[in-house]
């Protein structure tokens, strides 16, 4: 499979989780990288709440909760991988963004 492009996030930002990021990434694309990823983070773990909170916490592994957690891992995997390249390649301070619909309420 060929790696991650700018056009690949445009097509759809979950193509950033299932892509692997080329051996000279520019800095434009892993930002954009790690904003897709950290919107598919936010994306699981709504859901994974969401989950929670119509069945409780005994709800079982229920297909939509495995991949919703499966996600939400894959996401956080690939937000460090693109925070260490942002560091190593070009200097960018490791910074994890963290959304939450909260603040906007």
């Amino acid at each position: 499979m060929r790696t991650l492009r700018i056009e690949d996030i445009k097509e759809n930002p979950r193509n950033v989780l299932s892509r692997s990021l080329p051996e000279r990434p520019t800095r434009l694309l892993l930002i954009l990288a790690q904003i897709s990823a950290t919107c598919c983070r936010q994306i699981a773990e709504e859901t994974i709440a969401e989950l929670e909170a119509a069945h409780g916490d005994s709800y079982p592994l229920c297909p939509e909760l495995r991949t919703a957690l499966d996600d939400w891992h894959s996401a956080h995997r690939k937000i460090g991988e693109i925070c260490l390249a942002l560091r190593d390649d070009f200097g960018v301070p490791v910074f994890d963004y963290i959304m939450s619909r909260d603040r906007w309420r």
